[in-house]
């Protein structure tokens, strides 16, 4: 029988990532930027991954909730993956629609939102989380967080489900 273990055991190069994003020098200024009366921010020519980075360093300073508005899934889930790396991916939500081609046999119009639960519910379990999503979510109409709630059965191992 295995042993089972709630010890995240994290490889040595995501600990060498976490610390410096954690560390950005610039992070300080932006972050007080951010906080000011300033009616915009333009940060210029970060690229790649660093965008991600910032975000990371700016959630392990602070520790409060981001919301990431990005152009479309493809682009909402290029940054959850690379967040995942930086941050515990149980506080990401990812908000996006399900892809067209993609239907479910037991889904149908009503219950279109399914796509939506995983992201909904990191944001419900967690204080402060980072929600990546796309214009065509923040239109749709989501369900209550009591209905997801409500919505949730916990499976346990050996035991009967009805």
């Amino acid at each position: 029988m295995p042993i089972e273990t709630s010890i995240k055991a994290k490889p040595k190069y995501l600990k060498q990532l976490e610390e410096i994003s954690s560390n950005l020098s610039f992070t300080s200024e932006i972050i007080n930027l951010l906080e000011s009366n300033r009616d915009s921010l333009r940060i210029k020519h970060l690229s790649g991954s660093l965008k991600s980075f910032l975000i990371a360093s700016i959630w392990n300073k602070k520790k409060q909730n981001i919301l990431i508005l990005s152009e479309d899934n493809t682009k909402a889930s290029g940054w959850f993956n690379d967040l995942e790396v930086l941050i515990e991916t149980e506080s990401i939500a990812l908000l996006i629609e399900a892809p067209s081609t993609v239907r479910l046999k037991t889904e149908n119009l009503d219950e279109s939102n399914i796509w939506l639960v995983d992201g909904l519910s990191s944001i419900q379990k967690n204080e402060y989380s980072i929600s990546i999503t796309t214009p065509a979510v923040l239109k749709k109409a989501i369900p209550k967080p009591e209905s997801i709630s409500d919505s949730v059965i916990r499976l346990v191992k050996d035991s009967e489900v009805d």
